[in-house]
């Protein structure tokens, strides 16, 4: 029995399966596309005129029903990445594979688990072998899914009668996909080199599995046993979830939950849109900057302005690099997803998360650009690179306008604009064949807030369900050991409220001669994670190997020498400090691999924070006492105390220094009357005043007129460049990167801290 369909079918329908613009003998790539940009078109109101008290027990019953399943598909799965990590994400659809309700511990894959559906449906729903009620379908194709080869959704149709209901699905990173190296690539020049692609079939015909399937998918993989289990584990989940539904259906009707998930869709685009209303039109502009292109060490440009007006949020990519030669791009469902993420832990974080939030915005992402890579550009570095910055990048954006409109819960400098994952394989120590990848760089930073400062070591916004694996959980499984992982000093953006601290690992090769291990990230020779409001960026990240060491022959005193921070370790005999992605490299037994990755943004002037709490990150290791003094102004006593009279009289002359070492605005304005009433603070330091009977910014320290009330404040404040040196960014190229300071023209409180590339024309005054 096929799905039933409303409206025409034929091959010349400008709307086939209700998507515009889609038809049913479009070349695939059109297909892809045109799918994966439906995601952005706001759906009718739809008023089931349900009970509201039934509608709340409902929702709360499917959502159990999705966390039901979710729960199943860890408890079978057999990926350390699942049971440990949290990387998998598990939803419910409606009948058409809009998302109404994503359960997930890697935010991003709402949008491409909602265009998988909706191409299941394309390929199957007027096809001969149809869709029918205990099918399972398979897909893993990148470009629709929109981050790379490993995450393997599979979807799971729910009927009531002859008609499809809803749509449950779950998603998992498997870790071994047979790419052209074990665990994945660092320098793929195209997709093909990427691991095994699977456009979309059914695994699961009526309830009983589809052997040949299986068969293609084991043979092409390195570990066929654990990629087996992985995918049984998808369907188990799937088969609980769904029989939860059926009893839903069973005793309120196929067209009651269909309702309900028309109105969980529609309620969270209406209260998005709601939300958007309230923060004044204007636009937002952020750049931020990677440092590799999959091959060889490049500068590339991410730019995104963005533009509120009315109900809707408008971002434009125009000015990001083009595609990259290697695995450094992201395909059109990665980006809109990585938005997504952004949207759904700050301005709707008490929303139901759904395709509304996305339905809210318009985004124009240029075809060529890192973005949105010609097809087959290589895309396997999406996560960790381009979605990750990017992720950071419209953190800033967002947290600006939830400045404007007064909603300070929802700011929040950016978190780790980098996370520079460890891939692995070869011969274990168990003597099989197999690929690996640790995480721990899930314990990134998260960034400042306006109320404290960001959580170390805490998550990565990509993913803020996953957490760290325990180092036990990977030396069982690979043959490695932990020499140490631990937060890291002055990893984070400095600030009035710092951002997260982020950390660090040393790691031996241990019992195995046949094993190779690469990195794969960015963000090692430029800084990747911008502060908020006046707030400094994170430092960048660190990769390297130390060979011939072998720690587990050193007497005592020579192995703690082997502990010391890995910017230290990058100095010592034998190491080797690498870029952000290198391709995976055979290391003997006794070999080290080291990264350090960065915190999360610093919110606000660093010489706004309170001395004490500076002190007390002095006394934890987070904060060196080099950055207390040269960064936050405070100077403490041999016993660690803050001296209070000198930290005041050393943070005087810092704020003079800025001052005396700026250019000139590029627009100077002429004096105006003192500002008469002072609102809360928009923008970190500055706040909305009135002078002249017209609204301006000012600053919130001195009252100091800085502009009128809609202008760019960074037009009209001094400015000075800023070496990442000076600040303790040791790594950071400073032929390809630099930071601009804004500060207050009255009492040089920071403003701002941007990025821009090093050796651009000094500003002329206006």
């Amino acid at each position: 029995m096929n799905e039933r369909l409303s409206g025409p079918i034929g091959p010349d329908s400008d709307a086939w399966l209700g998507i515009p613009g889609l038809r049913r003998d479009m070349p695939i790539d059109e297909v892809i596309e045109t799918i994966v940009l439906d995601v952005l078109r706001p759906l009718p109101y739809v008023d089931p005129k349900i009970d509201p008290v039934k509608y709340e027990v409902a929702v709360h019953r499917i959502t159990a029903s999705v966390r039901e399943g979710a729960w199943a598909l860890v408890r079978t799965s057999s990926s350390p990445l699942v049971t440990e990590c949290g990387e998998y994400v598990f939803a419910i659809y409606d009948n058409e594979g809009h998302a109404a309700y994503v359960n997930t511990g890697v935010m991003p894959h709402m949008t491409g688990t909602e265009s998988a559906i909706k191409f299941i449906r394309h390929c199957y729903a007027a096809d001969r072998e149809g869709i029918h009620p205990g099918d399972q379908f398979i897909v893993n194709e990148p470009y629709l899914m929109g981050i790379h080869t490993p995450d393997i959704l599979i979807a799971r149709p729910v009927f009531a009668g002859e008609e499809i209901v809803a749509w449950i699905a779950s998603l998992t990173h498997t870790i071994e996909m047979g790419a052209k190296d074990p665990g994945g690539t660092a320098d793929s020049t195209d997709v093909f080199q990427e691991g095994i692609r699977i456009p979309c079939l059914k695994l699961i015909g009526a309830g009983e599995p589809i052997n040949h399937v299986y068969r293609l998918i084991e043979r092409a993989t390195r570990n066929p046993a654990q990629v087996s289990l992985d995918i049984a584990s998808k369907v188990a989940g799937n088969n609980v979830a769904a029989a939860r539904l059926d009893e839903m259906i069973a005793r309120d009707g196929g067209a009651f939950v269909r309702g309900v998930l028309a109105k969980m869709i529609n309620e969270t685009e209406t209260k998005a849109r709601e939300r958007i209303r309230a923060i004044p039109d204007g636009t937002w502009h952020n750049v931020c900057y990677a440092d590799h292109n999959g091959l060889a060490p490049a500068l590339l440009k991410t730019e995104v302005r963005a533009e509120k007006r009315g109900e809707v949020i408008s971002f434009d990519f125009t000015g990001t690099s083009a595609q990259c030669p290697g695995p450094v791009n992201a395909a059109l469902p990665g980006t809109i997803g990585a938005i997504f993420s952004v949207l759904v832990l700050t301005l709707f974080s008490d929303l139901l998360p759904n395709r509304g939030m996305v339905s809210s915005c318009r985004i124009s992402v240029p075809k060529g650009c890192i973005y949105n890579p010609h097809y087959p550009a290589a895309l396997f570095a999406a996560p960790p690179g381009p979605l990750c910055l990017l992720s950071s990048v419209v953190t800033k954006i967002v947290s600006e306008m939830a400045m404007a409109a007064g909603l300070s819960d929802a700011v929040t400098a950016p978190w780790n604009g980098n996370v520079n994952a460890v891939y692995m394989g070869g011969i274990d120590q168990y003597g099989q064949l197999q690929g690996g990848l640790t995480l721990d760089t899930n314990g990134g930073g998260t960034g400042g807030t306006p109320f404290d400062d960001g959580d170390d070591t805490a998550a990565f916004m990509l993913a803020p369900g996953s957490i760290m694996a325990d180092v036990e959980m990977h030396e069982a499984n690979y043959p490695i050991v932990y020499l140490f992982r631990r937060q890291r000093a002055d990893s984070c953006g400095h600030g009035q409220m710092r951002g997260g601290a982020g950390g660090e690992i040393a790691v031996a090769v241990h019992n195995s001669s046949k094993w190779r291990v690469g990195f794969r990230g960015i963000g090692v020779e430029v800084s990747t994670t911008r502060g908020l409001a006046g707030g400094y960026p994170a430092d960048s990240a660190r990769t390297g190997f130390i060979l011939g060491v072998d720690p587990f022959k050193l007497s005592p005193a020579e192995y703690r020498g082997l502990l010391r921070p890995v910017d230290e370790l990058m100095r010592m005999k034998g190491a080797q400090p690498q870029k952000a992605l290198i391709p995976p490299r055979l290391l003997a037994p006794g070999d080290v691999y080291c990264t350090a990755w960065c915190g999360g943004g610093g919110f606000g002037d660093p010489l706004r924070r309170d001395p004490a709490r500076v002190a007390k990150d002095v006394l934890a290791r987070l904060v060196s006492v080099e950055r207390s003094r040269d960064t936050y102004g405070v100077v403490l006593t041999a016993n660690g105390e803050v001296d209070a009279h000198a930290s005041a009289a050393l943070r005087a002359d810092m704020r003079q220094a800025r001052l005396a070492q700026a250019e000139p605005a590029r627009i100077q304005t002429r004096q105006q009357s003192p500002v008469l009433r002072l609102g809360k603070p928009l923008y970190g330091v500055l706040s909305l005043g009135e002078a002249d009977g017209v609204h301006v910014l000012a600053c919130g320290d001195c009252g100091a007129v800085i502009c009128p009330e809609r202008a760019d404040y960074h037009d009209y404040l001094p400015s000075r460049a800023r070496r990442p040196g000076s600040l303790g960014h040791k790594t950071v190229r400073e032929d390809w990167q630099a930071y601009r300071e804004y500060c207050c023209p009255g009492c040089g409180a920071l403003i701002d801290v941007a990025f821009e590339e090093a050796g651009a024309v000094p500003r002329a005054s206006a």
